[in-house]
């Protein structure tokens, strides 16, 4: 399973690192996955940074594949950035 992301900063907003395990998601098993090391080609491009940057007013998106247990639903995406001290964003399916 893969999501498709997209993180922007404001012009006000310092560049910084950026990585794809600052996602995590949860399926209905109470499970917390984050991102799988492996690619696969039948997710489209561009696929978002294992590790990069973003510059100041500016935005990176892609896709992040994750190993979900088959006949689990996804429940749960979390953003949470190293750099955070708490989740920056959440979404319920």
């Amino acid at each position: 399973m893969a999501i498709d992301v997209q993180v922007c900063l404001d012009p006000t907003t310092p560049g910084n690192t950026l990585n794809n395990s600052a996602w995590t998601v949860a399926d209905t098993g109470n499970g917390q996955t984050g991102p799988s090391g492996l690619t696969y080609e039948q997710f489209p491009a561009p696929a978002y940074p294992a590790q990069g940057y973003i510059d100041s007013g500016s935005c990176v998106r892609g896709w992040i594949v994750y190993p979900i247990v088959k006949g689990q639903a996804l429940t749960t995406v979390r953003y949470f950035p190293g750099s955070a001290t708490a989740p920056l964003a959440t979404w319920t399916a």
